[in-house]
């Protein structure tokens, strides 16, 4: 059987996974005043492991949501947004311009998680009938209380949060709708009438049962009107899944520019690494970097994921890795001559640089990076790529132009943003 084959294979269990959180939402057992806790504690499904679960029992009888707000006189729109706290200084940049953008017209609010003595309390007198509004979720009884108690702290929070937001605004923007505590917002923001947009922050792409991950929210949760993505390609991944083109606005990622300079040939060459929930892929990635370090007779560095600590993967480099790292973009380009790559929006970064990036197909590709003069389905394609390349830079730059403006098309940005946000 070819490894790579689309053919439609049973879901494993993390498929089936997703697809049962997809049903308990579209059961709306879990709705009440409007508003469904489905969608809402949707996010936090995916991780079934014994520490996961302890921590959303932590999270659920622990922790409330406290708002922040700063209002304006004759606010035309609100800008929430509830991820400040995972001090991801990409994701604030995105919320910090567009405030800058809309200026005085927008009242802003920012939620945070925080320790509570009370929060176990309001949690427990919710929890009968949150565990109730859980019988549309195909799990089993101790899931299920975990799920109950997630419901039950987000009713517990709803009431206080959605009455400390200010009011008259015509417009609601959030950071990603898909998100939790932004998604409730959103929903009782929605069902006053109020228009709600949206953003993109990675490079979303429609996910099945060989990648799938909790990163499949962005799309299965988004229920805002219109969305700011980065290019033609997020567009195209929404139609997949029902999302008209209309609800969707081109502005570009929104982001600090970082000029990365190449410089002269290093004989180095750059492995960039997918998160943990890519791990299979990631065994994959170093496994061909050897076949192609051995090829080309070229050494290598490997750029993890900033959340991945660099012991979990030196034992799958060989001799010819010069160094695991965590580095910026500028960082990284600095030393490397191309990279090889799989399922991360840092080859959009690299595009956009005009840097030589090889996606490795390893059957868990998804389609969005399977493009041509971008995939390859093994490390021999790859190494005839890279020399074909070497022998006609042209037609390298010309190919990387074409991906980059795909994937990320930020001319003209601040207007193409303000428009998105003003219509």
């Amino acid at each position: 059987m070819n490894p790579h084959s689309r053919d439609v294979v049973e879901p494993g269990p993390i498929g089936q996974l997703h697809m049962d959180i997809q049903a308990f939402k579209c059961l709306e057992s879990a709705s009440e005043d409007g508003l469904n806790y489905a969608r809402i504690v949707a996010p936090y499904l995916y991780d079934t492991s014994f520490k996961g679960q302890l921590k959303l029992l932590a999270l659920s009888f622990g922790f409330e949501v406290q708002v922040l707000v700063q209002t304006v006189d004759a606010a035309t729109h609100l800008i929430f947004y509830g991820a400040r706290s995972k001090k991801r200084a990409d994701y604030d940049y995105i919320v910090d311009t567009i405030r800058t953008t809309l200026g005085g017209c927008a009242a802003y609010a920012e939620a945070r998680d925080v320790l509570s003595p009370l929060q176990w309390f309001r949690t427990l007198c919710r929890l009968p009938a949150s565990i109730r509004m859980t019988r549309g979720f195909s799990a089993s009884l101790t899931s299920r209380l975990v799920v109950g108690s997630l419901i039950a702290r987000m009713r517990s929070v709803s009431t206080r949060l959605l009455a400390s937001l200010p009011s008259g605004h015509r417009t609601i923007i959030t950071f990603c709708d898909a998100h939790s505590v932004e998604n409730l917002v959103t929903q009782a923001e929605m069902k006053r009438g109020i228009v709600a947009i949206t953003n993109q922050h990675g490079q979303y792409r429609v996910l099945d049962d060989r990648n799938m991950s909790p990163d499949a929210e962005a799309y299965a949760n988004f229920i805002s009107n219109r969305m700011i993505v980065w290019g033609e390609a997020t567009i195209r991944e929404f139609e997949k899944v029902g999302c008209s083109a209309d609800r969707f606005a081109v502005a570009g990622w929104i982001r600090r520019k970082q000029q990365c300079d190449a410089g002269s040939s290093k004989r180095v060459f750059g492995v960039m690494l997918n998160g943990q929930n890519g791990r299979e892929s990631n065994l994959a990635l170093l496994s061909a970097a050897a076949v192609l370090a051995e090829a080309l007779d070229l050494t290598y560095v490997v750029r993890l994921h900033p959340w991945t600590p660099l012991s979990a993967y030196r034992h799958a480099v060989d001799a010819r890795c010069e160094k695991l790292m965590h580095a910026s973009l500028a960082e990284y380009c600095r030393l490397v001559d191309f990279s090889l790559a799989h399922m991360s929006g840092a080859v959009v970064e690299l595009l956009d640089q005009r840097q030589a990036v090889y996606l490795l197909d390893d059957g868990r590709l998804a389609d969005v990076f399977r493009r041509p003069g971008l995939a390859w389905e093994s490390p021999q394609a790859i190494i005839e790529a890279v020399k074909r390349d070497a022998a006609d830079s042209d037609e390298l730059f010309r190919r990387i132009d074409n991906l980059a403006v795909w994937y990320n098309d930020d001319t003209d940005q601040l207007d193409k943003l303000a428009k998105a946000l003003r219509s």
